[in-house]
């Protein structure tokens, strides 16, 4: 017991170093990553409480906007505050998924996941990656933790963080996925993987026993 409430303090303490280095690099830093989707984001959610609409916006991701708006105001540096305390707590929901996993050196998923390179150049922006990881994660974690109805609740919002987060809802969701973009009829019984791209193309995994066939095709899918 005296173990594990030192384990839980120390994660504390980790997190809470991680934030005030995270939090002052954001403040010197001169630069932004994300180019213009970051500002488009921050803008859209700067300006939702003026043009209602954008609160549905979906190219801004609603979820995104709704949570990051009252940040927002605060300037960019406040969109990228709401970042960082995402990031902060998707590495701790990951601390204690390693923890349900028994791993020994479970703290270590802390500093791994926050200061990835690609993980940790996202934090100072205003996109919506990283809100996207909270939501994951946080379904994960209280799946593990046999809280089925409150995980499916939490991965529901997943779409509205980002669009690819669909290949989470699982198979109603693939049905009606297929049906709208597929102009053929392929194995019903296969699981599909869809992943779509900057032109608007969906590439097809199907995978059916040691079979894997990839299909790419056009389709007009509208995600603005």
């Amino acid at each position: 017991m005296i173990r594990k409430i030192k384990e839980n303090t120390w994660s504390f303490i980790i997190l809470a170093i991680s934030f005030l280095y995270l939090f002052t690099i954001s403040l010197i830093s001169e630069g932004l990553y994300g180019d213009t989707d970051s500002i488009a984001h921050y803008q859209i959610a700067r300006y939702a409480f003026k043009y209602p609409s954008l609160l549905v916006s979906h190219w801004g991701k609603p979820l995104f906007t709704d949570l990051s708006a009252p940040f927002a105001q605060f300037g960019l540096q406040g969109s990228i505050f709401f970042n960082i305390v995402c990031g902060l707590l998707s590495a701790w929901l990951i601390y204690r998924i390693a923890k349900e996993f028994r791993y020994k050196y479970a703290l270590l998923a802390i500093p791994f996941s926050l200061f990835a390179p690609v993980y940790m150049v996202d934090l100072f922006t205003s996109l919506t990656e990283v809100l996207f990881s909270l939501v994951l994660v946080a379904g994960i974690y209280f799946f593990l933790r046999q809280k089925n109805i409150l995980s499916a609740v939490i991965i529901s919002f997943i779409p509205y963080a980002r669009t690819e987060g669909m290949m989470f809802l699982g198979k109603s969701n693939t049905n009606l996925v297929d049906s709208s973009v597929l102009t053929q009829a392929y194995m019903k019984t296969a699981k599909f993987i869809y992943t779509f791209d900057s032109n608007n193309r969906v590439s097809k995994t199907t995978v059916s026993g040691n079979t894997l066939i990839t299909i790419a095709s056009d389709i007009s899918y509208e995600y603005y």
